[in-house]
């Protein structure tokens, strides 16, 4: 049977025993499969009985494979029984006709067609596998015995075939791939029209790749870190080499062949020690900051890994193989804005004077309205007055306060009144004129000149677009009102009343009915650009405990220092001599008597957001009363701040190519709103971090498209 079977051209190589004459004159062969597993394949022999004879008797064939439940030769019953995960014993129930040298299946959960053991010893109900049980503890689980078991393949098995033997023997493979210093097993079988021969095995039996440095490290990058230092990550290699990698060794140069020191090495080296090599560089890129490198100058970096055999052959060079510290590019050092047209305004700057150590590719120029301007298209866009609005209004010169008179119907009728501080206006028709209610306001002591324009004011629902509001707006400029004497540019609020006899006292920001009709009528003044907002304004305070003050003193700014000031300098005077230090730009200066002495307010209109504080020296000033206690202080009481540049009338462009190609850079901003005050702000890139830099703001903060006028006709 054995010699029939192995001659078989789909067949390898079988072992075969048979068994005494049974009791029904038959016999019974058990057929081990030595090389092939026919049960991965789902096959298994079947019998041809044609040529068996029996005297008066039926034949009966059967083939047992895989302890098959139905009583036949291999597969005999089931049973059940209580199994402990983890352990060698199993308690079967009663009955259960296991013998020593059965196979044994048993369902589990870590194997879809259960566990197989042999039963080494049986002992009533208890029955010693011959290994323990992996799946889950439980009661009566599923027994399968028997005396025929599937066969497996070995969980690494790997082959190949080698069908080009023209050249003759001896032939040869060599097997890629290994883990070193892990035994593999060879066999070979050779094949030709009846099948593949019976396996023979390699001599010697078993050998192990020798451990080895390390392959090179995987998956390398460089990045730019800051403008002094370089980035590296690195994966661990495909290959340790058989031994544990303990550390990285990383080297860097100015030249592709590592050899700029004068020793002939590369400019710098360091070696990595990992705390945790089993999981370092694994799980994670290892990473390593190569610094204090020279801005602007393109390096070259490389990696080698170590184990106990060495620093492995090559080293992995890193994509990409050369990079350069930089930073993000400084800003423009100016932009000048000037009107070009009356829709447009010209931008011109120069190019950046320190590129971050990359070349400059982009410039963006970014405009939005600012103003009174800049505070409707917030409100227009977002329905309400919200702090995006509020500072959308910087860098105006003067106040802008609005007085919006309106009804819910088309029946608006009747008057209001407006005051100023302690005095107030007679009654004003609820649709005076422009002109008329600037001779109003004008005609209040303290409210200087105003320009006053007015216009319908109509708002529509959402959705349904029916009206809502219905009136007109007045909108007024205070030209000469400097408002509060701590704070440039604050003016007081206007208030309003519809009672023709209230006092300035009882007005408020709002009022409704009695002397104005119509359905729901009101008047309302909202402040919508205060003046000088977002300039920064720092004050200057001189004063003495006791007797005059006199003598002199000096301000410094940024390291320049004015020449000494009298105690008493007007601010005409402190404003052209802080102007001529050169580095604070155009400014404001007021002077008032402050107790003792006096205070002086310093207005930065060139200089924008949170400005450098003036410093000064009182050493000079004197005072009649030699005990007196001389004081100077400087408080900066308005912090500057730069606008949000998010309203809808926000624009950009972005410059490349040949239009920067200068050394003055040109651009002129089309298709902007006539009278509109603009501010704009310049960035450069040059790719670092793939975004622009910080913004240069323009000078002046704010601009107007404007034109010459017309010739006289």
């Amino acid at each position: 049977m054995q010699k029939a079977l192995n001659s078989l051209p789909s067949m390898r190589e079988v072992n075969v025993e048979r068994s005494s004459k049974n009791a029904k004159n038959g016999y019974a062969w058990s057929i081990t499969f030595l090389s092939d597993v026919p049960f991965e394949d789902s096959k298994q022999l079947t019998v041809d009985k044609s040529g068996l004879e029996a005297s008066g008797a039926l034949v009966t064939v059967t083939v047992g494979t895989n302890l098959a439940a139905t009583p036949m030769p291999g597969g005999l019953a089931t049973t059940t029984a209580t199994v402990t995960q983890n352990s060698k014993t199993i308690t079967a129930a009663n009955g259960h006709g296991i013998v020593n040298g059965d196979w044994v299946k048993i369902a589990s959960s870590q194997h879809t067609n259960g566990e197989v053991f042999t039963a080494q010893a049986v002992a009533g109900n208890s029955i010693t596998l011959s290994s323990p049980y992996l799946g889950t503890s439980g009661s009566a689980k599923t027994v399968w015995r028997g005396s025929t078991v599937p066969g497996s393949l070995p969980t690494n098995l790997k082959s190949h075939v080698v069908d080009d033997v023209s050249d003759g023997p001896p032939f040869s493979y060599t097997i890629t791939g290994l883990l070193p210093g892990v035994n593999y097993y060879a066999r070979i079988s050779s094949y030709n029209d009846r099948g593949y021969s019976a396996p023979r095995s390699s001599n010697p039996l078993q050998v192990a790749p020798p451990k080895q440095k390390p392959d090179v490290a995987t998956q390398v990058g460089m990045i730019v870190n800051t403008a002094s230092s370089l980035k590296v990550l690195w994966n661990h290699p495909l290959s340790d080499g058989g031994d544990t990698i303990t550390k990285y060794k990383i080297e860097w140069d100015t030249k592709a062949s590592f050899d700029s020191h004068v020793s002939g090495t590369a400019l710098g080296m360091h070696d990595l020690q990992l705390a945790t090599p089993s999981t370092d560089c694994k799980l994670t890129p290892c990473e390593y900051v190569v610094s204090s490198l020279t801005k602007g100058t393109p390096y070259y970096v490389r990696v080698y890994a170590y184990n106990t055999y060495g620093y492995s052959v090559k080293a992995a060079i890193p994509t990409p193989s050369v990079e350069t510290p930089k930073s993000q590019p400084k800003p423009p050092s100016v932009v000048n804005l000037t009107p070009a047209s009356q829709n447009s305004l010209m931008v011109n700057f120069p190019a950046s004077a320190d590129d971050g150590g990359g070349a400059v590719t982009k410039y963006k120029i970014e405009w939005d309205a600012l103003g009174h301007e800049g505070y409707l298209a917030h409100t227009q866009t977002n329905g309400v007055h919200n702090a995006a609005a509020s500072a959308a209004c910087l860098y105006q010169h003067h106040e802008v306060q609005t007085i919006t008179v309106y009804a819910t119907e088309f029946n608006l009728g009747g008057s209001f009144r407006v005051a100023y501080k302690s005095h107030a206006t007679p009654a004003l028709l609820y649709s005076i004129s422009a002109e008329g209610l600037r001779s109003a306001l004008e005609a209040l002591p303290t409210v200087g000149s105003v320009h006053v324009t007015r216009a319908k004011h109509l708002t529509l629902a959402s959705g349904t677009q029916d009206m809502t509001q219905n009136g007109f707006v007045w909108t007024v400029s205070f030209l000469t009102n400097s408002g509060d004497l701590n704070r440039i540019g604050d003016v007081d609020n206007l208030v309003v009343s519809t009672h023709a006899t209230d006092l300035p006292s009882s007005f408020a920001s709002s009022a409704t009915a009695n002397m104005l009709v119509g359905t729901n009528a009101k008047v309302v003044v909202v402040p919508t650009v205060q003046g000088y907002a977002g300039f920064e304004q720092q004050t200057i305070t001189t004063s003495t405990s006791a007797g005059t003050l006199g003598g002199t003193f000096t301000l410094t700014f940024e390291g320049l220092s004015t020449p000494s000031l009298p105690f008493n300098v007007s601010a005409a005077v402190m404003k052209q001599r802080l102007e001529a230090l050169g580095n604070m730009g155009v400014l404001e200066v007021t002077r008032r008597i402050f107790n003792s002495g006096h205070m002086w307010t310093v207005v930065f209109k060139t200089l924008l957001g949170n400005v450098p504080s003036i410093t000064a020296s009182k050493l000079g000033l004197t005072s009649t009363d030699p005990s007196a206690t001389i004081g100077l202080d400087v408080n900066d009481t308005i912090v500057g701040s730069r606008p949000p540049m998010s309203s809808s009338l926000y624009g950009f462009v972005e410059l490349s190519g040949a239009s920067i190609s200068g050394s003055t850079i040109s651009h002129e901003i089309p298709s902007l709103v006539q009278g509109a005050h603009y501010h704009v702000r310049v960035s450069a890139f040059n790719g670092v971090g793939d975004a622009y830099g910080h913004t240069q703001y323009s000078t002046p903060a704010t601009e107007a498209p404007a034109k010459l006028p017309d010739a006289p006709v």
